[in-house]
């Protein structure tokens, strides 16, 4: 599904619309988890939205990265314009700031995505063997991340050194949501029991959705193939979300964004009513910065991550832990933070993405297939 060059433009010029104004604009391909039987009476009605496509347009290089991120004026601003039924609309032109002009920005230009990076496996002195079996794994992943399917796939426990898993509840009738690939799985429980050891101290890793266990559609966009999993952000508090219910807005117990909004209300050039919400965003006090960057490094430094989803006001205060810290000329850091994609609905939680693996012949890691028609 694209985007509409209208809704292009408009995110664009605004650099960072709501994430409600993303998430129900038509062009959007969306990701709506909402299983009535699974949520309490607490459910906001908020659903967990999460556009396919970057609130942020690809950048050039990692220092143009960084300048955006630290630099630019409206990242923690938002607008909402609401018509008489509520829906949303473009914002008026007295809505937009000077710095939102594209002259100003040169780095919103629209440049051409990063080149993914290549994959390098480090072996060690080969030894002579006599005779060693070629093992041949079977493949798992099937296709593309938002149209694939799962077979032989490998099931997180519910409970392991390190980590919990979340929403058990989800669609109980046909397996839950913990089925992912070998690859994941164990990137998963690598990264739980290693963080544990080194960082003693911390809340176990709250892993979310990852797939179903023949993969395929389940009310997200993605999540279809095994190659992605949800994990929930570490708090400074330590506390854990609980492992069956407790959903807040969104789906999950907390928000490490916090926004404030603020309404006024206008009339169009034909006399209608219209309602503008402005948004004032800061990242929460409880969300543990240096505790997830050196939780989000250590998935880097596995290898194998495609991308990971994260709020775009998240992904500044890692920039300035960064630079706080003179980390970056790093050569993990830098590509930890150029796989950093700035997405809706990613205040609660990041979003892993995994490359395919070279035995599954099937999967695509790439740019997304054309859908067929009809």
């Amino acid at each position: 599904m694209r985007v509409g060059k209208r809704e292009l433009v408009l995110s664009t010029l605004m650099i960072a619309l709501s994430g409600s104004f993303s998430a129900r604009s038509s062009g959007d391909a969306i990701e709506n988890v909402y299983d009535a039987h699974a949520f309490s009476e607490r459910w906001s009605g908020d659903y967990y939205r999460e556009t396919m496509s970057g609130e942020v347009a690809p950048f050039h290089s990692f220092e143009e990265k960084r300048k955006f991120f630290l630099e630019s004026p409206t990242l923690d601003q938002e607008v909402e314009v609401l018509d008489e039924a509520g829906k949303p609309l473009p914002p008026p032109a007295w809505l937009q700031t000077p710095w939102t002009n594209p002259k100003n920005l040169p780095w919103m230009a629209h440049p051409p995505a990063l080149a993914e990076p290549k994959i390098e496996i480090q072996t060690g002195p080969t030894e002579p063997f006599t005779s060693v079996p070629k093992i041949e794994l079977p493949p798992q992943s099937m296709h593309y991340y938002d149209r694939g399917s799962l077979k032989f796939g490998s099931r997180l426990d519910d409970e392991g050194p390190g980590y919990v898993k979340v929403f058990r509840e989800r669609d109980e009738a046909i397996g839950g949501r913990s089925w992912g690939t070998r690859a994941i799985v164990s990137l998963i429980t690598g990264v739980a029991a290693e963080f544990n050891s080194k960082f003693p101290g911390y809340e176990r890793l709250q892993v979310a959705d990852i797939s179903r266990e023949a993969g395929g559609s389940m009310s997200h966009a993605s999540h279809q193939n095994g190659l992605e999993a949800d994990i929930i952000y570490l708090r400074k508090d330590r506390k854990e979300q609980a492992a069956f219910g407790a959903y807040g807005r969104n789906g999950f117990a907390e928000q490490f964004v916090v926004r404030t909004p603020v309404k006024r209300s206008f009339r169009d050039t034909d006399g209608k009513m219209k309602t503008a919400v402005s948004y004032q965003s800061k990242v929460s006090s409880n969300f543990d910065v240096e505790g997830n960057f050196n939780l989000l490094r250590m998935i880097e430094n596995r290898g194998n991550v495609k991308m990971i989803f994260v709020d775009k006001l998240l992904i500044r205060a890692f920039f300035r832990y960064v630079d706080e810290k003179g980390l970056k000329s790093e050569p993990d850091v830098r590509s930890l933070l150029l796989k950093l994609n700035a997405e809706a609905s990613h205040a609660d939680h990041f979003h892993l993405r995994l490359f395919c693996q070279p035995e599954d012949k099937k999967c695509i890691s790439g740019t997304s297939p054309p859908r067929k028609k009809g």
